[in-house]
């Protein structure tokens, strides 16, 4: 007879066989205390992870996309085959230690007002990775795209949006966390918290974790949970996913900023490209090197606004 799971762990995974079979490797060797099933979601990978999986790890249930539905609607479709109680997304470049679901779950289980938990992350030297930090808004995004940050004030105030005086050794309820490992409710999670398809990549955490505040609902960092997380091995950023991080971020003012919103995200993407513009122009790169990647830079601008 088949136990029903009561947590369902979702991995997304897009050409990263072996860093995917190291992560599921790690549940297995540190398996929680309650039942549990792994949904492998392939978003259409042109290695062999898909048959591999299904030949090697039989109890792993495979869903093989025909296309890559990306970050967001990629976990939607493993969340929506879940079957247990509880739900964690987990990232493909991650790898779980002894316990640390376990006491997830057991937050969970303790304190209702809270939508999601996460634990802390660790770089594989063992040194603790940041992972908290406060929700973009558009006074700090402004600072970063005309390159305030740098130096006070807009250097103190970047690091008080990053949370960098923060030594992530204490749990605290987080104002947002990183979407390396976030443990829901299922029922609450296709309800409430399903990621936005139009965040597909990129600012999918600033609006998960927004609505959570409009919600009321809080979210928690737990020290107590450690788990091991390359930073950067499963999203890299050439152009195509520069253009996507534009995009998703004029999806993100649009939504939670309305109509102005959008325009603000707008004249920001055009700030950052003036900026590039002006210090190709005084460059002393050959006239032939700056007409071409000039002619680069507006066909950059034509795909980050072309019409979805």
């Amino acid at each position: 007879m088949k136990i029903k799971p009561e947590l369902s762990i979702v991995i997304v995974s897009w050409n990263t066989r072996d860093v995917t079979r190291d992560c599921i490797d790690s549940i297995y060797e540190h398996r929680p205390k309650v039942p549990f099933e792994v949904i492998l979601v392939d978003n259409a990978s042109t290695d062999d992870t898909v048959e591999f999986f299904r030949r090697e790890y039989g109890q792993v249930r495979v869903i093989a996309n025909e296309e890559n539905l990306l970050f967001s609607e990629g976990n939607n479709v493993g969340a929506r085959e879940a079957e247990g109680r509880y739900l964690c997304l987990l990232n493909s470049d991650t790898k779980i230690t002894a316990g640390a679901l376990d006491s997830m779950i057991e937050f969970l289980d303790n304190n209702l007002d809270y939508a999601t938990v996460a634990p802390k992350l660790l770089n594989f030297d063992g040194s603790t990775q940041p992972s908290c930090k406060r929700i973009e808004g558009p006074g700090i995004a402004l600072i970063k795209s005309v390159g305030f940050d740098r130096f006070p004030p807009g250097k103190w105030l970047r690091n008080r949006n990053m949370m960098t005086s923060f030594d992530h050794e204490s749990s605290i309820d987080a104002n947002q966390l990183m979407g390396a490992v976030l443990l829901f409710r299922t029922e609450e999670y296709l309800k409430q918290w399903v990621l936005d398809p139009d965040m597909s990549l990129f600012f999918n955490m600033e609006d998960l974790f927004r609505r959570m505040r409009k919600s009321s609902y809080k979210a928690r960092y737990l020290t107590e949970a450690e788990i091991f997380h390359i930073q950067g091995k499963s999203t890299g950023m050439n152009r195509a996913t520069k253009v996507l991080m534009h995009r998703n971020r004029l999806s993100y003012y649009r939504k939670h900023f309305g109509a102005f919103g959008e325009k603000y995200a707008s004249f920001l993407v055009y700030l950052r490209t003036v900026k590039k513009y002006l210090r190709l122009k005084i460059s002393r790169k050959p006239k032939k090197q700056k007409e071409k990647e000039l002619k680069e830079l507006n066909l950059y601008l034509g795909e980050i606004f072309a019409k979805r």
